[in-house]
């Protein structure tokens, strides 16, 4: 968001590498089969940093998808 303008917007799933319950399922209504589909962290870490570094990061669930992210991040090593 830049000069009262939406200038980028990025949104993907990501493939957890695991099962999803059928609670999450339910909650989310995003299919097993929608994630094993979607890339996988490590495919899109570059693009997603590129996002976020010097911008201010928006979510749904801000605590949960932020610190998910960073937990991510320091798994590679970064």
């Amino acid at each position: 968001y830049q000069d009262d303008k939406v200038v980028d917007v990025y949104e993907t799933l990501i493939n957890p590498l695991g099962g999803l319950s059928d609670y999450i399922q339910n909650l989310t209504n995003i299919s097993q089969r929608e994630l094993l589909e979607a890339p996988k962290f490590y495919e899109v870490a570059d693009a997603i940093r590129l996002r976020l570094e010097g911008n201010v990061f928006v979510s749904h669930n801000t605590d949960f998808d932020f610190n998910l992210l960073k937990k991510k991040y320091q798994e590679m090593g970064q």
